[in-house]
């Protein structure tokens, strides 16, 4: 139980802070975009895209957290097969 809530806890802060970061200076970058120049135009993209790629691999692995509870703690048979105990 202690090993399941240690990940729920990590689970949770990647998607509050993690997940936060990337996001937030993507939607930044557009709104610079709107007013860029030229020049900065390429500069602001290859900004995107490596946020993009980073954002990506958090969200792997928020994936693999969730999904190593989900194998180590499966959930009842008469639950997984939609019945209610």
């Amino acid at each position: 139980m202690e090993d399941q809530n240690k990940t729920f806890r990590e689970i949770s802060w990647m998607q509050s802070h993690a997940v936060k970061a990337p996001l937030a200076r993507i939607m930044g970058l557009i709104e610079l975009l709107k007013t860029s120049r030229d020049n900065d135009f390429e500069k602001t993209i290859d900004y995107i895209l490596l946020s993009t790629h980073e954002l990506d691999e958090i969200i792997n692995k928020i994936s693999l957290e969730s999904n190593s509870i989900i194998s180590k703690y499966p959930l009842p048979a008469d639950i997984h097969n939609g019945k209610t105990p």
